[in-house]
């Protein structure tokens, strides 16, 4: 009850449950944001990353699973490992870092998509990565013939990802009209210097 108190303090709706079937019967009609379990249930007796795999309710909830426990038990954390735990946090509990964890969990959750194209000439491996880089919540496309990239970038889909993920090709930030690319080449032909971008830094509004 102490932590539920904490957590709302932070604008969070929390439901508590001191047993895990009871918690089963509202995931029938409910859909939480997120699930925090404590490992051991003491009412019922019951390690809840050896029995929640018997639960099904709450295994098809699509939301992030964190675990909280009294004891830094190694096969209990393979398990909620196993069951794709994204936190596991042990007692006495740290409630700033977990309030740092949710929203990060939230924030990763809102934030766009990630784009990744992969360049490969292997046909299955480059599915493989897709389908890794799918299943992580990103979107992914794939070239299998690299000699074909540029005959295929004028492909509407296809450019509108390259314009995005390559930074030569994305507009600058004061003047849209323009990309990146564009501008260095105005200093190369204003300057007479060849100049090369080393390095850079990507900032996003709202984030630290």
């Amino acid at each position: 009850q102490e932590l539920a108190r904490q957590v709302e303090a932070f604008k969070y709706v929390v439901r508590v449950f001191t047993r895990i079937g009871e918690a089963e019967l509202a995931a029938q009609t409910e859909r939480p944001d997120m699930l925090i379990m404590d490992v051991m249930f003491e009412r019922d007796g019951e390690n809840s990353t050896e029995i929640l795999a018997q639960r099904p309710n709450l295994r098809k909830l699509a939301c992030p699973l964190l675990f909280i426990s009294s004891l830094d038990d190694f096969r209990s954390r393979v398990r909620a490992a196993q069951l794709g735990a994204v936190g596991y946090f042990l007692k006495p509990l740290d409630v700033p870092r977990l309030l740092n964890r949710m929203a990060h969990i939230f924030e990763q959750r809102d934030a766009p998509a990630q784009r990744v194209l992969i360049i490969d000439d292997d046909v299955e491996l480059a599915a493989h990565y897709r389908l890794a880089l799918l299943g992580a919540g990103m979107e992914a496309e794939v070239l299998h013939q690299p000699e074909a990239i540029i005959e295929k970038i004028v492909d509407g889909k296809v450019n509108k990802w390259y314009s995005e993920i390559v930074l030569l090709e994305q507009p600058y930030v004061k003047d849209d009209k323009k990309t990146v690319g564009d501008l260095i080449q105005e200093a190369i032909a204003k300057m007479g210097e060849n100049i090369q971008i080393r390095r850079f830094a990507k900032f996003r509004l709202g984030q630290d």
